[in-house]
């Protein structure tokens, strides 16, 4: 489901924004294949699929980036991110090339930050949560890859 929603554009309009939420440092990493996802997942670091959403979580549980889609179901991208930021008492979201971006703490008060993008005209819409920092965030960020295949 995936490469419905995903393009090339838009992977790289919500990977600047949420960029801005990380800091940037090294980390070995081997690349790691999840269905039209690909990763330099860092050493130490867990990834586990369900239905339509991968979760990579650092070794510590300091942090965590949670790629997922679903569909739009007729309503436009603007309101599932309003109602995504309400419903987890996030900021109002704020218009980025492709989408919409919010930040919100999660039920630990722990810094999340949600960008949501998609194609309206294709029905699907994808969401990368980022949950907590951690220093290989960013080389994880940055190393994912699509397929368009």
């Amino acid at each position: 489901m995936f490469k419905k929603v995903m393009s090339r554009k838009v992977l790289a309009v919500l990977l600047l924004a949420s960029a801005a939420f990380v800091l940037a440092t090294g980390a070995e990493a081997a690349k790691q294949s999840y269905g039209p996802l690909t990763v330099d997942l860092p050493d130490g670091w867990n990834a586990q699929e369900a239905d339509d959403q991968i979760v990579f979580t650092a070794p510590d549980n300091s942090a965590a980036l949670t790629i997922g889609v679903a569909a739009i179901e007729g309503e436009s991208l603007e309101n599932i991110a309003k109602g995504l930021a309400q419903a987890l008492g996030g900021g109002t979201p704020q218009k980025v090339e492709g989408g919409y971006a919010f930040s919100f703490k999660n039920e630990n008060g722990v810094d999340c930050f949600m960008s949501i993008v998609g194609d309206e005209a294709q029905g699907f819409y994808m969401g990368i949560m980022q949950t907590g920092n951690h220093p290989q965030m960013k080389g994880l960020m940055d190393s994912i890859e699509f397929s368009d295949e």
